[in-house]
């Protein structure tokens, strides 16, 4: 079973402030995903799990400020000791100015059910043991203002280290854009757009994108660009 959890994320520009990256994402018509552009979505984190005294990438998540993380519930078990990388863009390859932070504190939404998937709540935060400095790589995404609605049709760029239909996780991030919100979604605690599937079952954007075949666990984040 694999859920795919969508967060629009509204970016602004600001120096050093959240949403404006050093290095400009490629904003290009994509069908079935790319490469991105490397750390050109700074916000982007790899969550991983220690196995064997090794980390293992597990999902993805989203700096929200200088030390919390957002991440969804299923990703989270009590049995795992888990580490948040940030600054990446190739997994398993070496990268300065990447840092691996542990959590201090795991906060799973109180009214997530795994057994009710359907049900939504599927939004854990993670604090981080130490808060980072923004740099070129490490950045924080903009939220928007408590109870915002998307409109029809805002554009939102998707990221992540998931598979691509048949072929294997990508050890790079990557990119699919651009998809398409088909209704408005409300920001709120209990509804965050998550649902069961291909990413296609939702949005519409390309012909037959998706992360449909991504192994359990993995997830992506879509981050609204209206100005794009």
């Amino acid at each position: 079973m694999i859920g795919i959890l969508f967060v629009t994320l509204t970016l602004t520009a600001g120096a050093l402030g959240c949403g404006n990256p050093a290095y400009p994402p490629l904003l290009t018509r994509v069908v079935g995903g790319e490469d991105a552009r490397p750390f050109s979505w700074p916000w982007q984190v790899s969550l991983t799990y220690n196995y064997n005294d090794g980390w293992y990438h597990t999902c993805g998540g989203t700096l929200i400020a200088p030390n919390w993380v957002m991440t969804a519930a299923h990703c989270i078990s009590s049995s795992r000791t888990y580490m948040v990388f940030l600054g990446k863009f190739n997994l398993v390859a070496y990268e300065e100015g990447a840092i691996g932070i542990s959590p201090q504190k795991i906060i799973v939404h109180e009214g997530w059910n795994p057994s009710d998937v359907a049900g939504g709540n599927d939004i854990a935060l993670i604090k981080l043991y130490q808060s980072v400095s923004t740099t070129n790589q490490i950045q924080p995404a903009c939220l928007p203002p408590a109870n915002s609605i998307l409109a029809s049709n805002t554009v939102c760029y998707v990221t992540g280290w998931g598979r691509l239909r048949s072929k294997c996780p990508s050890r790079s991030l990557v990119t699919l854009s651009p998809s398409v919100l088909t209704h408005p979604w409300e920001w709120t605690g209990i509804r965050w757009c998550f649902f069961l599937g291909p990413l296609n079952s939702q949005i519409k954007g390309g012909s037959d994108q998706g992360f449909g075949s991504a192994p359990a666990a993995e997830m992506v984040f879509a981050f609204s660009l209206p100005n794009a």
